[in-house]
């Protein structure tokens, strides 16, 4: 077996495990562990570790430069009631050529990293569910980069693929 091939392999029994960690909540509002109060016209949501949020969302991507040079940059922001109240980006270099099917494998780290920070930072900010620039449960083994960014972050996600993945 060559090391591509075995990379795969291993790639693909990682995807199966992550599979398998993720949860799909049954509340379609992605709220389950979340109480609402109402309040001014807005819910309040209350996180039951007690953390507050109001209608606060995230979103990550990864862009790679223009040059075609191995670098990139990660940006994750968080939106509340439309108006950003939170951004950051990390700029690193990719080590992994992209394979289709395998993109979390290339792009989660930094993405994970950016979400950490935030939630050591500011975890007042830390929203409710984040949108991935990619497939998550829509993955051939129900294991796209969305579903890798949860499970290690323990924050919801939501993939949102620019076209519907087949493989």
């Amino acid at each position: 077996m060559s090391d591509t091939s075995e990379q795969e392999e291993n790639w693909k029994k990682e995807q199966i495990k992550m599979a398998s960690m993720a949860t799909i909540p049954k509340d379609p509002c992605l709220c389950s562990s979340v109480s609402y109060i109402f309040q001014h016209n807005h819910y309040l949501f209350v996180r039951k570790d007690s953390r507050f949020l109001v209608n606060t969302y995230g979103g990550v991507d990864v862009s790679l430069s223009v040059n075609n040079d191995g670098r990139a940059v990660a940006v994750y922001v968080i939106m509340q009631k439309r108006e950003l109240i939170y951004s950051d980006s990390e700029i690193f270099h990719l080590n992994i050529p992209y394979k289709s099917s395998f993109l979390a494998f290339r792009e989660v780290d930094p993405m994970e990293r950016l979400i950490k920070k935030q939630i050591q930072n500011n975890p007042e900010l830390t929203p409710n569910a984040i949108l991935v620039d990619g497939n998550g449960l829509l993955h051939c083994r129900r294991a796209g980069i969305a579903v890798f960014l949860g499970v290690r972050t323990g924050i919801k996600t939501i993939g949102v693929a620019k076209s519907l993945y087949c493989h």
